[in-house]
């Protein structure tokens, strides 16, 4: 998880947008993602949740992209961790993501 809290702190700040892509495709992996059985049998059985726990933080670092070139990998890190569903549908207007919510 500390990975994740790199990728949110480097999207706060000024980068290229093939970083931007990149970090914002990571992000959604981390988020998307669930415990492996290794990380089950370790006492680790909640990665995937603590991840979109975690992202939930820094969801106004995702709220940005939404309104600019990576709009649409933006919104499919909203449509995972945003559990306001107004909110969520307003968002996905602009991003043009299509993918179903997922907490």
């Amino acid at each position: 998880m500390p990975a994740l809290t790199v990728i949110l702190a480097a999207l706060a700040g000024d980068m290229t947008d093939f970083a931007e892509v990149e970090l914002i495709w990571l992000l959604e992996s981390l988020v998307s993602g669930d415990s492996h059985y290794s990380e089950e049998a370790l006492g680790r059985p909640d990665l995937g949740l603590d991840c979109r726990t975690l992202a939930r933080e820094g969801i106004w670092v995702i709220h940005r992209y939404v309104f600019g070139h990576n709009r649409e990998e933006a919104g499919n890190v909203l449509s995972i961790i945003e559990f306001d569903g107004p909110r969520r549908d307003y968002y996905s207007r602009f991003s043009g993501s299509s993918r179903k919510p997922r907490h």
